[in-house]
């Protein structure tokens, strides 16, 4: 196949393909044209506002009032804005197979009594904000698929496809609202259950946060109230019973089996609904009504189950329900003793009492996802009369955590820990809502108010470069090397450098861990055998500053007790770790010979 017959193939599948798509799109927009020029009535649903339906069936009225569709006759109560607006499509997307004109039917000739115009088989006046249009539904058309339509103010008849008719509502319960509930889940702002023996009161507070109010004040689970909302919406009339709420006591709505207040937005009303005795023979079926309307429903005995909620459902287990960043601080008490800790603003932890210094953030991180990711096993509600079975009677033990966004709607939340249970759980209690809370026992690991605890095991952290002379000491020959150029010499010119050895004391100072922190300010440094230090290692930096580590005594096989000068707290290092760091950075060139008898002055 040659170049040329390619290239004149490739430009015959482009023309082709031009041609089909613009000779296609200009079919599609033909197609459009020709089927919206047989539309029969030409209304916008998005502009009517109220509908009237005479059928044989009965006469139907709906309005739309702030923006809630309403059947008005032949009773008042909410519609169902979905069929409306199913009635509303059906119209306008309305199309004629037949077009009849005015001289059509003076020719042939035709009146309106032969297309059943008079009377009509239904009737439909549709209300906007400037005009109300009339259409009328005649007999069926030759064939019986279709049906006759015409507009009022038109001549023409029209011959329409018979789902039309088929579209209008047989009773106002085609057309009723069967939603249980009308307020959105979004916007209930209260919740309220009422019951012969019980009651339960959630509140939503300033920040979307759900609260409990009856029985007990407590924060409440948000995403169990939104999806308990959610699902309460999804709940239908099973069928309408009656339009007068007269008789309400034969329902059982004077003392209603269950009752639900729904309070809205400030300035609407609250929704209430009454739940009354069970139907007699039709099984798990109850009455129902809304207070301040009159009509009398029936519902299922899911929607009474579900209006039955117990209040663990809605409990929050979280103990402290916000994460960890949210945090600003937090302050442990033990008697007379206290430790604060902040985050300054650049996010950094410290301790500030009883000695103020930078906090080992591990450590605070750890304390603080403790709190927040741990759930309550067990509440134990007010009134609590004794609180010494749980050991919260004397409260040693107090811990309280801070934000400081002033907008939030919490700031402080304060917690005592008492004793364990026979499992092992702790009992914590809020003192705020009088609770008492039954947690697992690992979060008592927590709490510590020895500064120690919060100290970071880092205690020396050297840029191997910034070293530029190194020197040991202890019971033998002082040991000194200093940087020349890249390589350290010994100053000693009798010594020669171990290479290998400033190797692996430069790696361990780089980053020097302690084992354990021993003592903070210590009075008496001799029993650690670092007053005076049995062995110091002194790195002097480039900047003309000195970092000297001192090492005492051994503190137990794997051991030795440690200080950095300058600082006030005795840690212990590695057994390793001191002795990589003492390990001869040089030794004598010539070896050391024993002196010998009668050679001494």
């Amino acid at each position: 196949m040659n170049g040329r017959f390619t290239l004149g193939l490739l430009l015959a599948v482009s023309l082709l393909g031009g041609y089909i798509y613009f000779a296609d799109r200009h079919r599609d927009n033909s197609e459009q044209r020709r089927l919206a020029a047989r539309l029969a009535f030409r209304i916008n649903p998005e502009e009517v506002t109220g509908i009237r339906i005479d059928t044989p069936a009965g006469r139907f009225a709906v309005t739309l009032t702030n923006e809630q569709w309403r059947l008005i006759h032949p009773v008042s109560a909410a519609a169902d804005g979905n069929a409306v607006m199913r009635i509303l499509d059906a119209i306008a997307a309305a199309r004629w197979s037949q077009s009849i004109s005015a001289a059509e039917q003076r020719a042939l000739p035709l009146t309106a009594e032969q297309f059943g115009f008079n009377p009509p088989r239904a009737t439909l006046v549709m209300e906007t904000a400037t005009s109300a249009i009339t259409l009328s539904i005649g007999r069926d058309a030759p064939g019986g698929q279709h049906v006759y339509v015409q507009r009022a103010d038109t001549p023409e008849v029209f011959v329409v496809a018979r789902g039309l008719l088929n579209a209008l509502p047989v009773n106002a319960i085609d057309l009723r609202d069967r939603r249980l509930i009308g307020i959105p889940p979004g916007r209930v702002r209260r919740l309220e259950w009422q019951s012969p023996d019980a009651m339960l009161q959630l509140v939503r507070g300033d920040g979307d946060g759900w609260y409990i109010e009856r029985p007990v004040r407590s924060r409440a689970a948000e995403t169990a109230v939104r999806q308990w909302l959610h699902r309460l919406y999804e709940f239908r009339i099973h069928d309408f019973v009656a339009e007068s709420v007269a008789a309400g006591s034969l329902y059982g709505f004077d003392h209603p089996e269950r009752q639900l207040t729904l309070t809205g937005d400030p300035g609407h009303p609250s929704y209430v609904l009454k739940i009354g005795h069970a139907i007699e023979g039709e099984e798990g079926l109850y009455y129902a009504t809304v207070a301040g309307q009159d009509h009398v429903f029936s519902v299922g005995d899911d929607v009474v189950e579900w209006l039955s909620p117990e209040l663990r459902v809605f409990r929050d287990h979280q103990v402290l329900a916000i994460a960890p960043g949210e945090i600003d601080g937090f302050t442990m008490q033990s008697g007379e003793w206290r430790l604060v800790a902040n985050r300054g603003t650049q996010g950094v932890w410290e301790v500030t009492a009883p000695k103020r210094f930078l906090a080992h953030e591990p450590r605070i991180q750890t304390l603080l996802s403790a709190w927040t990711d741990v759930l309550v096993s067990r509440f134990i509600d007010p009134p609590i009369t004794d609180y010494e079975p749980f050991g919260l009677h004397i409260t040693n033990r107090i811990i309280t955590f801070r934000r400081s966004d002033s907008a939030a709607a919490e700031r402080e939340w304060r917690f005592v820990l008492g004793g364990a249970n026979e499992q092992g759980d702790l009992y914590i209690a809020a003192p705020v809502s009088g609770q008492v809370m039954e947690v697992p026992g690992r979060l008592a690991t927590t709490f510590s108010i020895d500064p120690l605890d919060y100290r970071d095991p880092v205690i020396l952290t050297l840029e191997p470069e910034s070293v530029q002379r190194i020197t040991q000491r202890g019971p033998w020959r002082e040991r000194v090397v200093e940087r020349q150029t890249h390589f350290f010499r010994p100053t000693d010119s009798t010594f020669a450098p171990d290479t290998d050895a400033i190797d692996l004391v430069l790696f361990h100072a780089a980053q020097l861990v302690a084992v354990r922190f021993i003592e903070e300010d210590p009075p008496d440094l001799t029993r650690y055998g670092l007053s005076p230090p049995r062995r110091q290692i002194i790195f002097g930096l480039s900047a003309g500053i000195n970092r000297v580590l001192l090492i005492g005594d051994d503190a137990n096989d794997d051991e030795f007790y440690a200080m950095r000068q300058g600082t006030d707290i005795v840690f212990t290092l590695a057994r390793a770790a001191v002795e990589a760091l003492l390990k001869p950075v040089a030794n004598p060139i010539a070896p050391i010979l024993p002196i010998a008898p009668g050679e001494q002055d």
